[in-house]
């Protein structure tokens, strides 16, 4: 009797452990894309660069520069992100599709500046802004292994930030002729 009570106990380790252990490989994943120090020498050194190769994409290298992050396959390279500077970045699957999003919380403006995010999928090849340019100011930051968005009141420093989960509903899709307008979107990210 006592054996079959010490099997029945393992048996319920083992199928809670294995419960435990699907919960979390259902939970997206977030990765920071280079640390504090390597992001200040971002933005201090324009040759400065961060190179990131993924296993999704193996023939592309990524690089994360000054104002900019690329992706290089075979000898073309091609913009994903421009900014002035780019403040963070992110990797994470917003989508669900098995391919992670690069995300990144971007400066815009000489003088009259804000921030705003832009998210590149690049196994669709489709680019998302999220961008009321002199409305809001829009921040990245991660809690728990998800990555959230801060909504503040353009110039204002005070105040509770609004935060909610990033999530590709809330931007706008960038189609190919929109990207040469990038500086001017609409979003729809109060409706």
């Amino acid at each position: 009797m006592k054996n079959l009570s010490l099997i029945c106990i393992a048996v319920c380790c083992v199928l809670c452990s294995g419960c435990a252990r699907s919960e979390a490989a259902e939970k997206i994943s977030v990765r920071k894309w280079g640390s504090s120090r390597e992001v200040y020498l971002l933005q201090k050194y324009e040759d400065f660069s961060l190179k990131l190769k993924l296993s999704e994409f193996p023939e592309t290298v990524f690089v994360q520069a000054y104002g900019v992050i690329t992706a290089r396959e075979n000898s073309e390279e091609k913009i994903l992100i421009c900014g002035m500077p780019i403040i963070s970045a992110y990797l994470t699957d917003l989508n669900n599709d098995g391919y992670p999003e690069i995300c990144a919380d971007v400066m815009f403006g000489s003088g009259i500046c804000d921030e705003h995010i832009e998210v590149y999928d690049y196994y669709h090849d489709e680019r998302y802004v999220l961008w009321d340019r002199m409305k809001y100011d829009y921040q990245l930051a991660v809690k728990e292994n998800e990555l959230l968005v801060q909504k503040t009141v353009y110039g204002q420093t005070e105040g509770t930030p609004e935060i909610s989960r990033l999530s590709l509903e809330n931007m706008k899709l960038l189609q190919k002729e929109d990207e040469s307008n990038v500086s001017h979107p609409e979003t729809n990210a109060d409706s």
